[in-house]
């Protein structure tokens, strides 16, 4: 049995779930309460024109940015487009 799987502690069957998923979860909590924190503090300090200017960048930075490394995995075949 795989030792960073999941067990049922009654019969130690297998529930499917891998040890990195809590581990996930447990790194994305902290990411969240960083990032509240931080972002609380620059909603009192910094003006809200600069800050959804700020915003609207780094959003579509990102989308760009995902859109962008979506078409290079499909055109160098690591991934594939189902089209429904």
């Amino acid at each position: 049995m795989d030792p960073t799987l999941i067990v049922n502690c009654t019969d130690h069957t297998p529930v499917g779930v891998r040890v990195e998923a809590y581990y996930s979860a447990i790194i994305l909590g902290t990411v969240r309460l960083v990032a509240l924190s931080t972002l609380s503090t620059l909603v009192r300090n910094v003006p809200r024109r600069k800050m959804y200017l700020t915003s609207l960048t780094a959003t579509a930075i990102s989308l760009l940015g995902v859109a962008t490394f979506s078409c290079i995995l499909v055109e160098i075949q690591l991934i594939t487009v189902v089209v429904f």
